[in-house]
């Protein structure tokens, strides 16, 4: 709560990371695998309100914590199986057995209520596999509830400030600190696991100046962790005489201490598959199911574990198909206990984190005797109201092999590579072999399976997909197939909206005044083009022509002329183009542009129509530091046409003065595809053109797409042939 106060807003910024090494050497014969341990803590506090920097702690203190740090490593059994005590102590590597384990970390002084006395905390879960070499970071955060009082000078007119005092204590009184005017400190207070109710009462005592005395309470409800209080008490003369006489004003600020945000926040509780990947099935043959864990681990009080599946309903005759174990009727959790479903947690209140696990017992799984996938979702629930749900999905099969999801870079507009495994390496026999169909269609096409070289990876590409249609796929051994199917939805194969080039206008919304643009079928602006800066001069270098390639059915293209626009030597060279974006405007005389349209689908490469006849290069303005080997003053210009798609998050800016230019990069990482063409000779007739596009990655999907069209290669830089003249028509993506 902040009452027309003002405040300062404290924010932790985080620490370097506190690498745990030393001399000691482990191999991974000490275990299974191996584990570096990275541990920070969060220490600094950065005042938003200056560029100044404080510290929760000084160094003294911040050695203190480091040396007294505590580390605990748990395994899935929540058995203690490491223990060490100082930073400076933890091995560089350490040997442990394949399992799932939990790190965790204290540091600091548990006290309720102390001065000077911060505790820091942390969790994070882990697993080793066989041969695994890992490195697990960890930051630890302030989990304390700060307290500053100020006693306003306005006090004394009332009050003899020596008598005053504070008194702050949580819920249980015995916890409390005394704060008095001379006070400079924080008071740092830890709730306990039982306090339903995390409270600061707050105490005003103090004698008047006639020797009575005063009191005054103020209570600070549900207090945050990692956030600081600043309670400012000032006195305020009542209007008339009232019994009692002082006009007390407390004044509460609340200033959040965290990595760089003005809120603390506590990461929601994590479930994990002991053993397993909750993203993933797992797979048994019908009725032999076993023991099955999942772990919930989290930063704060866990206050809901519900499981839900239609199952239990289905399956078990149970009343209702989700039941939450913190609210669970006696006869709901015999009837689950029966089951062989229960729920063991622990909740420690020093490091308010919770760490539980969801047990499915042996019998409770071999009730899967049926071919077929089953789904039991979980849903974990904290006190800071951070929700996870995570599906187990239990595949009972008597195949040998089961689909895998598709992966999702692998999926075109008319191919994909279809995915599954053996999920029984001795029993399976092969030949593997993928059936897939349209969803909506009544027979299965079979194709053959390519096993990898693991002997488990199945794989076979497909094409002749319909694009943005569904899909389902399921994959068989020796013709058995698998009960469980998967499914994927194929790209789009779209067009780019007036890529035929008939539809123009001037003073559409997004325009400037006066400018000839290319709009689409229902007047929005898709492309653009330089006659935005040219008509400055009341001159458009980009047109629509009625001299359109053989056997179209439009009426129009486009035709960009390159030429000097302004008089004598007020004006600059513009080069006739037109590309997929917006003109964004006009600096002094250069443009600034922003290139590039939302776009998703991957087109393996494009078409188009030209005609060309390159100018001399009478401007050659390339500025020193660039490196132009294809073109020289008096020499032929050159007409270009690029299409790149890349994973841009917003349009790719361009601008072409010359202090602060800023061109397209061929070699952008975010380009994933890209394709150019060259005009350099004189093309007299229409000519259609084919371009691949070249990928760079297929792991990554594209969000955008640029395209430039300019008869000048070099205009960005003003330089080309006066009168070089590009018609360009009908632009075609290509879709295999």
């Amino acid at each position: 709560m902040r009452r027309g106060c003002s405040y300062i807003v404290l924010t932790v910024m985080a620490l370097g990371l506190i690498s745990c090494a030393n001399d000691k050497k482990v191999s991974v014969s000490d275990g299974d695998g191996t584990v570096a341990l990275n541990i920070a803590y969060d220490n600094h506090v950065n005042l938003n309100s200056s560029d100044s920097r404080t510290l929760v702690t000084d160094q003294a203190l911040l050695d203190e914590l480091n040396g007294g740090a505590r580390i605990r490593i748990f395994n899935s059994n929540d058995e203690l199986v490491r223990r060490y005590n100082g930073i400076s102590n933890i091995p560089a590597v350490i040997g442990l057995a394949a399992d799932s384990y939990l790190l965790s970390v204290n540091a600091g002084d548990s006290a309720y209520a102390a001065f000077k006395k911060p505790y820091f905390t942390g969790s994070v879960p882990f697993s080793i596999a066989k041969g695994d070499a890992k490195s697990v970071d960890l930051t630890c955060n302030l989990v304390n509830t700060l307290l500053s009082v100020k006693f306003d000078p306005s006090l004394e007119n009332f009050f003899k400030i020596s008598t005053a005092k504070v008194q702050a204590t949580t819920v249980d009184t015995r916890y409390g600190l005394i704060f008095t005017p001379d006070t400079t400190e924080k008071g740092y207070f830890l709730f306990k696991e039982d306090d339903t109710q995390r409270d600061i009462n707050i105490k005003f005592t103090a004698t008047t100046q006639t020797n009575e005395l005063y009191e005054f309470t103020h209570t600070i409800s549900n207090a945050d962790m990692a956030t600081e209080y600043s309670v400012l008490l000032k006195y305020n003369a009542p209007a008339q005489d009232v019994e009692g006489g002082a006009g007390i004003i407390i004044q509460v600020d609340e200033s959040v201490v965290n990595k760089g945000n003005d809120i603390f926040i506590v990461e929601a509780p994590e479930l994990t598959g002991n053993g397993f990947d909750l993203e993933n099935p797992i797979y048994f043959e019908p009725g032999a199911g076993t023991r099955t864990v999942v772990w919930v681990v989290t930063a704060s009080q866990l206050k809901g574990m519900e499981l839900s599946s239609d199952v239990f309903t289905s399956m078990f005759g149970l009343k209702g198909d989700s039941f939450d174990f913190y609210t669970l009727t006696g006869e709901e959790r015999e009837n689950l206990a029966n089951l062989g479903v229960e729920f063991d947690y622990s909740y420690n209140a020093s490091l308010t984190q919770t760490t539980g696990k969801v047990v499915f017992s042996d019998e409770f799984m071999q009730k899967f005797d049926t071919d077929g996938e089953y789904v039991i979702n979980i849903k974990a629930t904290d006190y800071a109201n951070n929700v996870t749900i995570a599906p187990l999905t239990i595949v009972a099969s008597s195949a040998t092999v089961a689909p895998l999801d598709i992966n999702i870079a692998t999926v075109y507009s008319n191919k994909a590579q279809l995915l599954g495994e053996v999920t029984d390496v001795e029993r399976s026999t092969g030949p593997y072999t993928f059936q897939y169909k349209a969803v909506n269609a009544d027979e299965w096409i079979t194709v053959d399976a390519t096993l990898a070289d693991d002997n488990v990876t199945l794989t076979a590409d497909i094409a002749g997909l319909t694009p943005k249609s569904a899909y389902m796929y399921r994959v068989a051994d020796n013709g058995v197939v698998a009960a469980l199917t998967k499914a994927f939805t194929t790209e789009g194969a779209d067009q780019l909206p007036n890529s035929g080039f008939e539809y123009w206008a001037s003073n559409i919304p997004g325009a400037n005044s006066g400018a000839l643009t290319l709009s689409s079928e229902n007047g929005s602006l898709y492309w653009d083009c330089g006659n935005h800066g040219s008509q400055t001069m009341s001159i458009n270098v980009t047109n629509p022509s009625s001299d359109v390639r053989p056997g179209t059915t439009g009426t129009q293209s486009s035709l960009m002329k390159s030429q000097f626009v302004g008089l004598g030597t007020l004006g600059k060279f513009a080069a006739g183009n037109m590309f997929v974006g917006r003109y964004a405007g006009t600096d002094g005389t250069d443009g600034i542009i922003d290139m590039g349209r939302p776009f998703t689908d991957r087109p393996t490469g494009y078409s188009f129509w030209f005609k060309y006849a390159p100018g001399k290069v009478s401007e050659f303005n390339i500025p020193s530091g660039v490196t132009v080997t294809d073109m020289v003053s008096g020499g032929s210009d050159i007409g270009k046409i690029y299409i790149a798609l890349g994973d841009w998050s917003e349009p790719v800016q361009i601008r072409t003065k010359s202090s602060n230019r800023k061109l397209f990069d061929i070699n952008d990482s975010h380009i994933i595809a890209y394709g150019e063409y060259e005009m350099k000779s004189a093309v007299a007739d229409w000519t259609q053109v084919t371009v691949d596009l070249e990928y760079r990655t297929t792991e990554r999907k594209p969000t955008y797409i640029l395209v430039v069209v300019s008869a000048s290669k070099y205009g960005d830089y003003f330089t080309g042939g006066e009168g070089s003249t590009l018609y360009f028509d009908d632009l075609n993506l290509i879709y295999e």
